[in-house]
């Protein structure tokens, strides 16, 4: 989870070459715009520094199993595939 909105990591990326902690892009780039420190351990950073996450943050995070958020739908499926699936759930219809 992204210890800025405390959600599960969106466009998941680290602070590279330094502390190596991972947040969301959205959450973590306005932080260093406003403060230039890692909102864990108040390093210094810069925008430079941010670099999309290993391979394996994303992947293990692609492979959560969601519910579809949509009223009315029981599928459990990957957060890899959610956006593909809201567009053709039968909910939607």
């Amino acid at each position: 989870l992204c210890s800025i909105c405390c959600e599960v990591y969106c466009d998941a990326v680290t602070i590279k070459n330094k502390c190596e902690h991972v947040f969301c892009r959205a959450c973590l780039t306005p932080w260093v715009e406003a403060h230039q420190t890692c909102p864990e351990d108040r390093g210094d950073v810069t925008l430079d520094d941010i670099g999309v996450a290993p391979r394996v943050i994303r992947q293990l995070v692609d492979a959560l199993r969601v519910r579809c958020p949509e009223d009315g739908c029981e599928d459990v499926i990957t957060l890899e595939v959610l956006d593909e699936h809201r567009q053709q759930c039968t909910t939607l219809q």
